[in-house]
């Protein structure tokens, strides 16, 4: 019975080039910073989206009605937030000289 194996040569290769941009705390925090900041504002989106369906579908029921208002009342705080968050970590990299 004949073994084969495969083989591949990483010596010269770019397998591992996504990794090179994380050269430094500052970068890894930049790049996970936007990747947070973009999530929660999907998030917010979405709550937005879902409040606005509430909303629409309430029927004039006060529940529904008080929900929807406070689900976009969180959703607003959760977006300064976010911007806060966001304009603190630019602030810091640049007291930082990154």
């Amino acid at each position: 019975m004949l073994n084969l194996l495969a083989q591949i040569d990483i010596g010269n290769s770019n397998i591992f080039a996504p990794a090179a941009r994380f050269n430094s705390l500052g970068s890894t925090a930049t790049t996970v910073g936007k990747a947070v900041a973009l999530a929660g504002g999907l998030s917010v989106f979405a709550g937005f989206v879902y409040a606005a369906y509430l909303y629409l579908t309430a029927n004039g029921e006060a529940k529904k009605i008080q929900e929807a208002q406070q689900i976009l009342t969180y959703g607003i705080i959760g977006l300064v937030l976010i911007g806060a968050a966001f304009w603190i970590m630019q602030i810091i990299g640049k007291l930082i000289n990154y």
